[in-house]
C-alpha cells in the first residue's frame, strides 16, 4: 500500500543517514589515530603514523604534556626537534610503545621522571647539548642497553639510568663532574662503564 511504501522509503533513508554518519565517525577516528597535530604557546606537535615531532622554543610544558599523553600507547618514536632547550618533569613517562628517542643539541636540561617507564626504549640519542640529567630521567626504561652521555652533560641526577635491567654498556662524556647515587642500579647485567680520557 501507499501508506507501507512511503514508511519503506523513510526506513531506507535513515538508514543512509545513520550510515553517513557512521562513515564519518569511523574517518575522523582513522586520522585521528594516524594523523593528529596542535600548538599551544610556544611548542608545536605533530603525530603520524607512530611517530610523534615536538617543535617549537624553550622549554616543552604542563598542558602539552597532558596533550600528548593521548598518544602513550601507539607512539614507537619521538623526535625533539631544534629548539626546544628543557624536557619537563614526567613529559613522556609511561610512554609504553616508545622505541627511539632524539634529543637535539638545543636541549641543556632533561628533567625528573622526563622518560620514566618508556618500557620499550632500545635508542637514545642524546645531543651534544644536554648538561644536566634529572633524578629519574630514564628510569625504569627496561629495553635500553647502551648509553651514549655527551661531553657537554656535567651532571647525571641519582637514579637517571635505574632499574634498566637491560643495561650493559655506559659510556661517560668528559663533561662529567657530578654522579649521582644508584645512577644505573637495578640492571640485571654486569654494567660495562667506559670513561671518557678527557675526564678530569
Amino acid at each position: 500500500t501507499k501508506g507501507d511504501y512511503t514508511m519503506k522509503k523513510k526506513a531506507i533513508i535513515a538508514l543512509i543517514i545513520v550510515a553517513f554518519f557512521v562513515i564519518i565517525a569511523l574517518t575522523g577516528a582513522f586520522l585521528y589515530i594516524c594523523w593528529s597535530e596542535g600548538e599551544y604557546k610556544n611548542i608545536s606537535w605533530k603525530y603520524k603514523n607512530g611517530v610523534l615531532t615536538i617543535s617549537g622554543e624553550g622549554e616543552t610544558n604542563e598542558i602539552t604534556s597532558l596533550i600528548w599523553s593521548k598518544y602513550a600507547e601507539k607512539t614507537e618514536e619521538i623526535i625533539i626537534e631544534e629548539g626546544i632547550t628543557s624536557i619537563i618533569d614526567n613529559a613522556f613517562g609511561q610512554f609504553t610503545s616508545v622505541k627511539k628517542v632524539t634529543i637535539p643539541n638545543s636541549v641543556k636540561t632533561i628533567k625528573e621522571s622526563a622518560f620514566e617507564s618508556c618500557l620499550l626504549l632500545e635508542t637514545l640519542d642524546l645531543g651534544e647539548g644536554v648538561v644536566t640529567i634529572e633524578r629519574g630521567a630514564f628510569m625504569w626504561c627496561t629495553s635500553l642497553e647502551n648509553v651514549t652521555i655527551p661531553d657537554s652533560t656535567e651532571a647525571l641526577k641519582e637514579s637517571a639510568f635505574g632499574k634498566c635491567e637491560k643495561l650493559k654498556n655506559f659510556y661517560i662524556g668528559a663533561g662529567v663532574k657530578e654522579i649521582g647515587f644508584s645512577l644505573f642500579d637495578g640492571s640485571e647485567n654486569e654494567v660495562n662503564v667506559t670513561l671518557s680520557e678527557k675526564n678530569p
